[in-house]
């Protein structure tokens, strides 16, 4: 079995990296690809830059050269419902866009779609008794947005949602080339906490967190440093339940 792990930035899937002992594909590409295996699974982690277009991207290369079975996207969110603690896990079973369409990308959805998954029920279940995990709606935003501004845009009825700058387009991807597809998301940040604009620009044009560009807006805006290390430290936090979940997501398909 192949199974693709996708993730936006390298902190999301450093410990998954490391409880893999995955190494590093040394071929130079625009995203970095860990390779490692597990049982009967070849597993490729890949870390795609932030974005729905470094996604897309990442996704069409490594269906086409790794050819994976299953695509299973993992990350940080945002929660959008009151009732979140800082790493939660969410499992993705609706999917939707509040995006703008991406100018010449014809494949990609327009704004408000949804995709609801199908077929994952069983895996759930089976997660449910290994661990803490809850259901729930994933909601791909373009940029950093302010959390009711996001809550205006979608349906009020969906459960548990939370936001990320990815999973839309990927799982509009594996629907489209029909790939096995699962999500989640580890709670780092609140209902009632939004992220400051400023800290989507750390990162370059590719999607990849950038340190000059992070000294750059911390030496002319410290005010935000407080928001940066309370971040870093529920980042700690999610990146350990990723971890587990994919552990626990691993022993599912055995």
């Amino acid at each position: 079995m192949r199974l693709a792990i996708f993730a936006a930035l390298p902190h999301e899937a450093k410990k998954i990296v490391t409880n893999l002992k995955a190494k590093k594909d040394a071929a130079e590409r625009t995203f970095d690809i860990y390779r490692a295996n597990c049982r009967s699974i070849e597993i490729l982690v890949v870390i795609t830059g932030m974005g729905t277009i470094n996604a897309l991207s990442a996704a069409k290369y490594i269906s086409s050269v790794f050819r994976p079975e299953i695509i299973l996207s993992v990350g940080f969110g945002g929660a959008l419902y009151e009732a979140a603690s800082i790493g939660d896990l969410i499992w993705g079973s609706k999917f939707i866009s509040v995006a703008a369409p991406v100018e010449n990308e014809s494949n990609m959805p327009d704004a408000g779609k949804h995709i609801a998954s199908t077929g994952n029920e069983n895996t759930l279940s089976i997660l449910q008794d290994l661990m803490q995990i809850r259901e729930g709606s994933v909601v791909t935003i373009p940029y950093l947005m302010k959390k009711s501004e996001i809550r205006k845009a979608i349906p009020g009825e969906i459960q548990n949602p939370v936001c990320d700058m990815e999973t839309f387009a990927l799982a509009h991807f594996c629907e489209d080339n029909g790939l096995r597809f699962f999500a989640v998301r580890s709670i780092t940040d609140l209902a009632n906490e939004d992220i400051p604009a400023e800290l989507g620009e750390i990162s370059d044009s590719s999607g990849k967190y950038s340190v000059m560009r992070a000294l750059i807006i911390f030496v002319t805006k410290p005010c935000l440093l407080p928001v940066v290390f309370r971040l870093a430290a529920n980042s700690q936090i999610a990146s350990r339940t990723l971890c587990s979940f994919v552990r626990a997501f691993l022993d599912s398909l055995q």
